[in-house]
């Protein structure tokens, strides 16, 4: 949990330095590394990207891989204005003729240059606020509430921006506000970093039947549910429903009842009592085996466990042939083109899964999960085993996809922040029962 992480990060950090020993910390929690560490060596591909100390690696990251790695930065691409060439105060050019004042902490290598801004150094201002140096006109597109802060992705005229601001400045979705740059937070990158990684691709605005299938009778239906375990009561009376095109997540600390109660919604807990409907048809019944498959009425259950004697393209559009859509000698353009193309693993898609990260072979069970294009998705913890900026990417690819399917999703995790940037509605959990239901800023 969060406080026990913090909490041992600063004991782990002072008995470091009252014993005065020398460590060596190997973590890809970018959070982690920066609270305990003096110096951070950011590696990628067997190599050192940039050596430095939080602050340094954080503020003057080298190259595009650092970043976009460490932290949450923008990578704006553009030319460098009078040939500069010496490291210092630069005029940037970016889309559109826009011109950025910006900082050079490294030598330019030539005047096509990128330049790195973090997500929590950008303003957002009143449109009436124009004039002033290092300010664009954009339009806020979509807002994600995380708790401590609020993400919103702004449309500007060189793509779209990722900012970070605090809970208390409120903007609506669809407001056109002025984009505003602190010089020195605009760092030139010294070259174009990670040039190899795929580019991230938006999700499908739409699929055939969304419409059709968007009515207000509710996808789950939970009622006075319980499952117990011997003398265990792991979920005690609970209720609630999910809505087509609506995210759901159960939120609560290990041992809550939130895992039970996905499992016994996907088909996989025998219920001790209650009543479980998925699209208006009750769903209750008996485990037929102790590998109990996953009920099939247009819901998907999200796992990683995948067919070791399968490359990851295969295993996907087997799954679509178990599901009755029906098995083509080339199936993947057709079914698993779609929506799973927006996943960031074209890479990893002729690969098995032992020569895959324990990342990687989540990502391909969500590929997997949506490529059968359900009405149901159910969600275990499937970011937990990604690095924190892929995280931070899946977050919003999963919030687009599931809006732009207008899937009905249910989705345990025991970290607020995901809970809060993917979800319409949060259930939080504690010793089997409900402890409150609300919007995230509710909650």
């Amino acid at each position: 949990m969060p406080a026990c992480e913090s909490r041992m990060r600063v004991e782990l950090r002072e008995l470091q330095q009252s014993l005065g020993l020398t460590s060596i910390y190997v973590t890809h929690d970018q959070e982690e590394a920066f609270a305990t560490s003096d110096r951070v060596v950011v590696m990628n591909r067997g190599g050192i990207e940039q050596v430095g100390t939080p602050e340094e690696i954080y503020n003057q990251p080298r190259n595009r891989f650092v970043a976009a790695f460490v932290g949450a930065a923008n990578v704006i691409t553009g030319r460098l204005q009078n040939g500069a060439r010496e490291p210092g105060p630069v005029t940037f050019e970016m889309a559109g003729q826009v011109l950025l004042q910006a900082c050079a902490p490294h030598a330019p290598c030539g005047d096509e240059s990128q330049v790195a801004v973090r997500t929590a150094y950008i303003g957002l201002d009143a449109p009436d606020a124009a004039g002033k140096a290092n300010t664009v006109a954009g339009r806020i597109r979509r807002r994600l509430f995380h708790g401590d802060f609020i993400q919103y992705l702004v449309e500007w005229p060189a793509g779209e921006l990722i900012v970070r601001r605090p809970p208390t400045d409120l903007l609506e979705e669809g407001a056109a506000v002025l984009v505003s740059f602190a010089p020195e937070h605009c760092i030139l990158l010294s070259d174009d970093g990670d040039a190899s990684e795929p580019k991230r691709r938006r999700p499908p605005e739409d699929r055939a039947g969304a419409s059709a299938r968007a009515d207000d009778r509710p996808r789950i239906e939970v009622s006075n549910l319980v499952v117990q375990y011997g003398n265990v009561l792991a979920v005690n009376g609970v209720s609630f429903s999910v809505r087509p095109g609506e995210q759901l997540a159960l939120l609560g600390p290990s041992g809550c009842g939130k895992t039970s109660t996905l499992r016994a919604i996907a088909g996989l807990e025998q219920p001790t009592s209650g009543r479980i409907c998925i699209n208006g048809s009750p769903s209750i019944r008996a485990p037929t085996s102790s590998t109990s498959r996953p009920r099939s009425e247009g819901s998907r259950w999200c796992s990683s466990r995948l067919p070791c004697g399968r490359t990851c393209r295969c295993s996907t559009t087997w799954r679509t042939a178990c599901a009755g859509v029906g098995w083509t000698r080339r199936p993947w353009p057709r079914r698993c083109s779609g929506p799973s193309s927006s996943w960031r693993w074209r890479s990893t898609r002729s690969a098995r899964p032992v020569r895959l990260s324990g990342g990687q072979q989540q990502r391909v069970a969500l590929a997997r999960a949506i490529a059968y294009s359900p009405d149901i998705l159910l969600f275990d913890e499937p970011l937990s085993n990604m690095d924190a900026r892929l995280r931070a990417e899946m977050r919003v690819e999963l919030r687009d996809l599931q809006k732009s399917l207008q899937l009905a999703s249910v989705y345990v995790t025991h970290d607020q922040e995901e809970a809060f940037a993917i979800s319409d509605r949060v259930i939080v959990m504690n010793e089997g029962l409900i402890e409150q239901i609300g919007s995230p800023e509710e909650i």
